[in-house]
């Protein structure tokens, strides 16, 4: 595992690792919950960033209020967008591919067209485009701050997505004791 270290923006300390050392620097914005920790310990997810930081120079951090950040609030998607570009200035990145998983998308894509002279690509993976339902979007959801607290019921909940029967007994232990204690 990379070693961690800080960037910051403002008074917020934004947990932050690098990965490889490949000609192309690559951004990985995570879901709702991260943990640099947790998630490295996940099998699928370490062969994920090995085979991505195998070709690229892999970024990956925790988003404020979660994982080894510092515990304020979530914050809105402009102060999270502005907490990765302070990571990619502690990475010495000026110019990186976004990869946006989840409710990173919409992140990423707040950045790419904020910072476009710092966005090389965008790669979106199960993205929202947007997060309210409306009259011309029904697919929103009913969640119009975007981020909830991670509390236990989630930590639980992501607990419940291993791939195997085998594995969700463990995977939920590492994500209720590191995110939850």
């Amino acid at each position: 595992m990379a070693r961690t270290h800080y960037a910051k923006n403002g008074d917020i300390h934004i947990a932050c690792q690098v990965h490889g050392n490949g000609p192309l620097d690559l951004v990985l914005c995570g879901g709702s919950a991260t943990h640099l920790d947790v998630l490295w310990e996940e099998p699928a997810y370490r062969r994920f960033c090995e085979q991505l930081a195998s070709f690229a120079r892999l970024i990956c951090f925790d988003k404020r209020g979660m994982g080894l950040s510092d515990r304020v609030r979530a914050g809105t998607l402009e102060e999270r967008m502005e907490d990765v570009r302070a990571v990619l200035d502690a990475a010495g990145s000026n110019e990186a591919a976004l990869i946006g998983v989840s409710e990173g998308g919409p992140l990423s894509m707040l950045l790419a067209a904020t910072y476009p002279e710092r966005t090389r690509a965008l790669v979106l993976c199960g993205a929202e485009v947007c997060e309210r339902t409306s009259e011309d979007w029904p697919w929103g959801g009913s969640n119009p701050g975007g981020i909830r607290a991670v509390d236990a019921r989630t930590t639980r909940t992501l607990g419940t997505r291993a791939r195997h029967r085998r594995d969700r007994t463990e995977h939920r232990k590492r994500f209720d004791a590191r995110l939850v204690g």
